[in-house]
């Protein structure tokens, strides 16, 4: 994608960056993104009217600006010969007619995370086929919903690095702004979310396990040394306390996140600069 201005070359296995901003992996253009999603607008939209073509097309403009920023923030965790797997393309496709549709419901920041992972250096069969489902399905949930996923999915998994109790209380501040959404959410969305497949969710009457959060949090912060675990707490991180009753209130220990569910969590998560993680490893016996 060079213009008459410029010359670019690299050798077989280099990479190569132009001056503009335009990434080149042995031929292929990270612009090449932009229009392989202009592509699949034109092959899926082929009749509507032009008003509502020029907002297809300005949506899904948005989606391949946000996947092509974060494919060049990540240009050393890529392979970009990925672009070429027709699961790939697929899964990018389901993303445009998504964007298309719906615009920013369709969480286009989402979807280009989610893509990224796809295309991900450690990526592999499982992560693919997960990260194919999560494409789909994220479109079809509100933001309400996926940030109640992400709730459930912190305070049941995430252990936030810190030496102190401050930056326990600012991590669990910054969730809070992620996450609130998504307290009370109604029974019917909740439902929603089972239906979907990001998550196993019983009725607020099912009958389920009791389970103390005060206890799984000490498992995880009890390494301060402190002795009066709930009282300390109270005093040092009242976020976390107020977080553990929103979490009561959802009963959040009747929530059991799909590997779907949790790849849709990470990737809102991490849209708001949480730790990454890869939850989705098999772990070996």
């Amino acid at each position: 994608m060079l213009n008459e201005h410029q010359e670019q070359s690299a050798s077989h296995g280099a990479v190569a960056i132009q001056a503009n901003g335009n990434v080149i992996f042995n031929g292929l253009g990270l612009v090449e993104v932009r229009e392989l999603c202009t592509l699949f607008l034109r092959d899926n939209f082929p009749r509507l009217r032009e008003e509502a073509r020029l907002i297809a097309e300005e949506r899904v403009a948005q989606f391949a600006s946000h996947l092509e920023a974060k494919l060049a923030d990540n240009v050393n965790s890529i392979v970009i010969e990925k672009f070429r797997d027709p699961d790939v393309q697929t899964a990018i496709n389901d993303a445009v007619q998504a964007c298309a549709r719906k615009g920013d419901a369709a969480h286009p920041n989402i979807l280009a995370n989610l893509i990224l992972k796809k295309v991900s250096a450690n990526s592999n069969d499982f992560k693919d086929i997960v990260m194919s489902e999560a494409v789909q399905v994220t479109p079809k949930l509100t933001r309400e919903q996926i940030a109640f996923l992400a709730f459930v999915l912190v305070m049941q998994l995430y252990v936030f690095p810190g030496t102190s109790w401050e930056s326990v209380e600012r991590s669990f501040q910054s969730v809070e702004k992620v996450a609130a959404s998504g307290f009370g959410i109604s029974d019917i969305q909740r439902r929603h979310i089972h239906y979907s497949g990001a998550a196993s969710v019983a009725g607020r009457n099912a009958v389920h396990p009791t389970y103390d959060m005060f206890d799984a949090m000490q498992q995880k912060y009890a390494p301060y040394g402190l002795h009066s675990f709930k009282s300390v707490m109270s005093e040092k991180t009242p976020t976390l306390v107020k977080l553990i009753g929103e979490y009561g209130k959802a009963q959040g220990d009747a929530v059991a996140l799909t590997s779907v569910g949790v790849a849709i969590a990470v990737a809102y998560l991490s849209s708001f600069g949480f730790p990454d993680l890869d939850l989705l490893t098999e772990t070996q016996a």
